[in-house]
């Protein structure tokens, strides 16, 4: 009986002793920057050949000042997706996985389109990635959102 007081009190002691401040840099608040992006559908560029193995689409939006060293090193940065039917507009979070699935000729062809992003200072990039790698049709025009809050 006496081990378990002595340890509940050891244990109480090690979790009250600690003494935990969160991180705090004056730089750093609650600064938020919305950014939008169009990639129309005659801009989305090819890597590798047309329904090659490995190839996909890519645009690179390069002169984004709003996205500093400093918001690449100390921030975050969130990108979306802008979908909609319609006047019924949402923002779906990147990366984005869509199963598709088609039958030609009576046969089923599935495959997934997977949206997403990257970025480094001064610039953001977007993909479209085809799993079956069949890139000889262009995506369609795309509008994007990207978050920067530090």
């Amino acid at each position: 009986m006496i081990k378990r007081i002595v340890c509940f009190f050891l244990i109480l002691f090690s979790v009250t002793a600690c003494d935990i401040e969160p991180y705090q840099d004056d730089n750093v608040g609650d600064n938020w920057k919305v950014l939008n992006f169009t990639v129309k559908r005659n801009d989305w560029k090819l890597v590798g050949s047309s329904n090659a193995l490995n190839s996909y689409y890519q645009f690179v939006f390069n002169d984004v000042r709003e996205l500093t060293d400093f918001v690449y090193t100390d921030g975050a940065v969130t990108g979306y997706l802008y979908q909609g039917n319609g006047s019924e507009e949402v923002q779906t979070p990147l990366p984005y996985t869509l199963p598709i699935g088609t039958i030609v000729n009576g046969n089923e062809l599935l495959w997934t389109e997977t949206t997403t992003f990257d970025y480094q200072a001064g610039s953001v990039a977007f993909y479209i990635n085809y799993s079956d790698f069949a890139t000889d049709v262009q995506p369609e025009t795309m509008e994007f959102r990207v978050v920067l809050h530090w």
